[in-house]
């Protein structure tokens, strides 16, 4: 941030999301018919998962938007745009978590893609 006549404002906005996907793995040999069904079942997993990271990467850029350009005035400390900034990334936070949540309430839910998977798996 800086510092102009008073004014204090965010000059460059640049957040950083890391992402890491954990999966399940097989440890004891298969038979080819078991085989192709935990592919089929891995893929499905990985789909599911891969959206939670593009829900993530969305949030990611919402912030960015919401404080990009961020100009308070009478705050030559700049506490009150730093206190600005972070109640907008709390609040799109909590918009992109409920997205997060909503959507594993869809894959999860009764006859949900989720208990496909592990019905076509088992």
């Amino acid at each position: 941030g800086g510092q102009d006549n008073g004014f204090c404002r965010l000059r460059r906005v640049n957040g950083t999301l890391n992402l890491f996907y954990t999966f399940p793995r097989v440890g004891s040999p298969m038979t080819p018919a078991l085989k192709r069904r935990w592919n089929r079942f891995f893929a499905g997993v990985r789909a599911h998962e891969e959206t939670h990271g593009r829900i993530a990467k969305k949030m990611m850029r919402a912030t960015e938007r919401s404080i990009a350009g961020l100009r308070v005035a009478n705050d030559p400390s700049c506490d009150k745009t730093r206190r600005e900034a972070r109640l907008r990334i709390k609040t799109v936070y909590a918009e992109y978590e409920a997205r997060q949540n909503a959507f594993d309430r869809r894959e999860h839910s009764d006859g949900g893609h989720v208990e496909h998977l592990i019905a076509a798996l088992i």
